[in-house]
Protein backbone atom coordinates (compact mmCIF):
# COMPACT_ATOMS: atom_id res chain seq x y z
CA UNK A 1 0.00 0.00 0.00
CA UNK A 2 1.22 3.09 -1.06
CA UNK A 3 0.68 6.32 1.17
CA UNK A 4 1.05 10.28 0.47
CA UNK A 5 0.73 12.98 3.78
CA UNK A 6 -0.85 16.47 2.73
CA UNK A 7 0.18 19.09 5.45
CA UNK A 8 -2.04 21.99 5.34
CA UNK A 9 -1.19 25.49 6.88
CA UNK A 10 0.36 29.10 6.46
CA UNK A 11 1.86 28.65 9.92
CA UNK A 12 4.28 25.67 7.92
CA UNK A 13 4.78 27.32 4.90
CA UNK A 14 5.99 30.01 6.75
CA UNK A 15 8.35 28.27 9.48
CA UNK A 16 5.82 29.16 12.38
CA UNK A 17 5.21 25.68 13.68
CA UNK A 18 6.98 22.53 12.30
CA UNK A 19 5.19 19.03 11.50
CA UNK A 20 5.39 15.93 13.50
CA UNK A 21 2.44 14.26 11.72
CA UNK A 22 4.74 13.06 8.79
CA UNK A 23 6.80 11.03 11.56
CA UNK A 24 3.29 9.92 13.07
CA UNK A 25 2.25 8.55 9.60
CA UNK A 26 4.79 6.75 8.64
CA UNK A 27 4.86 5.05 12.43
CA UNK A 28 1.20 3.80 12.01
CA UNK A 29 1.19 2.93 8.66
CA UNK A 30 4.88 1.46 8.49
CA UNK A 31 3.76 -1.99 10.34
CA UNK A 32 0.13 -2.43 7.97
CA UNK A 33 2.39 -1.76 4.99
CA UNK A 34 2.08 1.72 4.33
CA UNK A 35 5.29 3.01 2.61
CA UNK A 36 4.97 6.53 2.66
CA UNK A 37 5.77 7.71 -1.25
CA UNK A 38 4.53 11.34 -1.06
CA UNK A 39 4.46 14.52 1.06
CA UNK A 40 3.54 17.73 0.24
CA UNK A 41 2.58 21.32 1.90
CA UNK A 42 0.58 23.62 0.80
CA UNK A 43 -0.73 26.70 2.60
CA UNK A 44 -4.87 27.69 3.57
CA UNK A 45 -6.22 28.00 -0.25
CA UNK A 46 -8.92 26.06 -1.36
CA UNK A 47 -7.26 26.16 -4.93
CA UNK A 48 -4.04 24.35 -3.52
CA UNK A 49 -5.77 22.24 -1.39
CA UNK A 50 -7.48 20.73 -4.52
CA UNK A 51 -4.53 20.58 -6.90
CA UNK A 52 -2.46 18.59 -4.22
CA UNK A 53 -5.02 16.30 -3.69
CA UNK A 54 -5.38 15.62 -7.09
CA UNK A 55 -2.24 14.91 -7.66
CA UNK A 56 -1.61 12.63 -4.33
CA UNK A 57 -4.21 10.64 -5.16
CA UNK A 58 -3.41 9.68 -8.38
CA UNK A 59 0.02 8.33 -6.77
CA UNK A 60 -1.32 6.66 -3.59
CA UNK A 61 -3.72 4.34 -2.41
CA UNK A 62 -4.43 6.31 0.94
CA UNK A 63 -3.78 9.90 1.55
CA UNK A 64 -3.41 11.39 4.92
CA UNK A 65 -4.75 15.20 5.12
CA UNK A 66 -3.20 17.33 8.17
CA UNK A 67 -4.62 20.29 9.19
CA UNK A 68 -7.55 23.47 8.23
CA UNK A 69 -9.94 22.09 10.80
CA UNK A 70 -10.59 24.96 12.88
CA UNK A 71 -13.47 26.96 13.60
CA UNK A 72 -11.64 30.48 12.63
CA UNK A 73 -11.90 31.83 8.54
CA UNK A 74 -8.39 30.97 7.37
CA UNK A 75 -9.31 27.12 8.12
CA UNK A 76 -9.89 26.05 4.39
CA UNK A 77 -9.56 22.14 3.91
CA UNK A 78 -13.37 21.71 3.70
CA UNK A 79 -13.66 23.80 1.09
CA UNK A 80 -10.65 22.79 -0.82
CA UNK A 81 -11.27 18.99 -0.49
CA UNK A 82 -15.34 19.69 -1.40
CA UNK A 83 -13.43 21.77 -4.64
CA UNK A 84 -11.78 18.60 -5.10
CA UNK A 85 -14.64 16.15 -5.16
CA UNK A 86 -16.65 18.63 -7.15
CA UNK A 87 -19.30 18.93 -4.36
CA UNK A 88 -20.22 21.66 -1.46
CA UNK A 89 -19.35 21.77 2.25
CA UNK A 90 -22.82 20.83 3.97
CA UNK A 91 -23.66 21.11 7.54
CA UNK A 92 -24.53 17.69 9.50
CA UNK A 93 -26.80 19.62 11.70
CA UNK A 94 -27.21 16.67 14.43
CA UNK A 95 -23.62 16.31 14.52
CA UNK A 96 -23.59 20.07 15.16
CA UNK A 97 -25.86 20.31 17.80
CA UNK A 98 -23.99 17.28 19.70
CA UNK A 99 -20.72 19.55 19.34
CA UNK A 100 -22.68 22.38 20.52
CA UNK A 101 -23.75 20.97 23.55
CA UNK A 102 -20.32 19.86 24.14
CA UNK A 103 -18.33 23.40 23.77
CA UNK A 104 -21.21 24.68 25.92
CA UNK A 105 -20.78 21.81 28.81
CA UNK A 106 -17.09 22.67 28.68
CA UNK A 107 -18.14 27.05 29.04
CA UNK A 108 -16.83 27.21 25.25
CA UNK A 109 -18.88 28.99 22.17
CA UNK A 110 -21.21 26.88 20.66
CA UNK A 111 -21.46 28.96 17.69
CA UNK A 112 -18.54 27.03 16.17
CA UNK A 113 -20.03 24.36 15.99
CA UNK A 114 -21.73 24.72 12.44
CA UNK A 115 -18.17 25.41 11.22
CA UNK A 116 -16.93 22.04 12.85
CA UNK A 117 -19.47 20.11 11.93
CA UNK A 118 -19.55 20.77 8.11
CA UNK A 119 -18.02 18.36 5.57
CA UNK A 120 -17.72 18.12 1.86
CA UNK A 121 -20.59 15.75 0.45
CA UNK A 122 -19.81 12.15 -0.35
CA UNK A 123 -17.66 12.45 2.78
CA UNK A 124 -18.19 10.69 6.41
CA UNK A 125 -17.43 12.44 9.42
CA UNK A 126 -14.71 10.92 11.27
CA UNK A 127 -15.20 11.31 15.69
CA UNK A 128 -12.10 12.93 17.36
CA UNK A 129 -11.72 11.51 20.79
CA UNK A 130 -9.30 14.00 22.50
CA UNK A 131 -10.87 17.28 21.05
CA UNK A 132 -13.32 19.12 18.84
CA UNK A 133 -12.34 19.26 15.13
CA UNK A 134 -14.27 16.42 13.76
CA UNK A 135 -12.18 14.79 10.67
CA UNK A 136 -13.50 12.86 7.85
CA UNK A 137 -12.83 11.05 5.07
CA UNK A 138 -13.81 9.60 1.58
CA UNK A 139 -12.53 8.84 -1.81
CA UNK A 140 -11.22 10.28 -4.68
CA UNK A 141 -10.35 8.16 -7.65
CA UNK A 142 -8.80 4.99 -6.83
CA UNK A 143 -7.61 6.23 -3.72
CA UNK A 144 -8.93 6.84 0.08
CA UNK A 145 -8.26 9.92 1.87
CA UNK A 146 -8.55 11.06 5.50
CA UNK A 147 -8.77 14.59 6.70
CA UNK A 148 -7.23 15.26 10.80
CA UNK A 149 -6.97 18.20 12.55
CA UNK A 150 -3.25 18.91 12.58
CA UNK A 151 -3.31 18.92 16.17
CA UNK A 152 -0.37 16.25 16.71
CA UNK A 153 -2.16 14.70 19.57
CA UNK A 154 -5.46 14.62 18.10
CA UNK A 155 -3.93 13.49 14.72
CA UNK A 156 -2.34 10.35 16.11
CA UNK A 157 -5.25 9.67 17.69
CA UNK A 158 -7.28 9.60 14.83
CA UNK A 159 -5.17 8.24 12.47
CA UNK A 160 -4.35 4.49 14.34
CA UNK A 161 -8.48 4.39 15.03
CA UNK A 162 -8.37 4.89 10.91
CA UNK A 163 -5.23 2.81 10.41
CA UNK A 164 -7.25 0.19 12.18
CA UNK A 165 -9.61 -0.46 9.58
CA UNK A 166 -6.80 -0.95 6.80
CA UNK A 167 -5.87 -5.14 6.07
CA UNK A 168 -3.41 -6.42 7.35
CA UNK A 169 -0.10 -6.90 5.18
CA UNK A 170 0.06 -10.12 2.74
CA UNK A 171 3.48 -10.87 4.18
CA UNK A 172 6.21 -9.90 6.04
CA UNK A 173 9.32 -6.84 5.07
CA UNK A 174 11.95 -6.70 7.49
CA UNK A 175 13.63 -3.66 8.45
CA UNK A 176 16.99 -3.06 10.47
CA UNK A 177 18.06 0.06 12.08
CA UNK A 178 21.70 -0.53 12.81
CA UNK A 179 22.91 2.38 15.47
CA UNK A 180 27.24 2.85 14.70
CA UNK A 181 29.28 5.01 16.79
CA UNK A 182 32.63 7.01 15.30
CA UNK A 183 32.12 5.25 11.70
CA UNK A 184 30.84 7.16 8.61
CA UNK A 185 28.25 5.80 6.42
CA UNK A 186 30.80 5.02 3.75
CA UNK A 187 32.98 3.20 6.10
CA UNK A 188 29.95 0.98 7.47
CA UNK A 189 28.08 0.55 4.06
Amino acid sequence: MKAAVLLIGDELLGGVITDRNVQATARVLGPRGGGIVRVETVGDDPAAIADALHGLAARADVVVVSGGLGPTDDDRTREGVARALGTEVVENTELGRQLGDWLEARGLDRRVASRQASFPGGTQPVRNPVGSAYGFRGRLGDAEFWVLPGVPSEFGEMLTELAATLPQPDGLDWERLVATAGRGETLVA
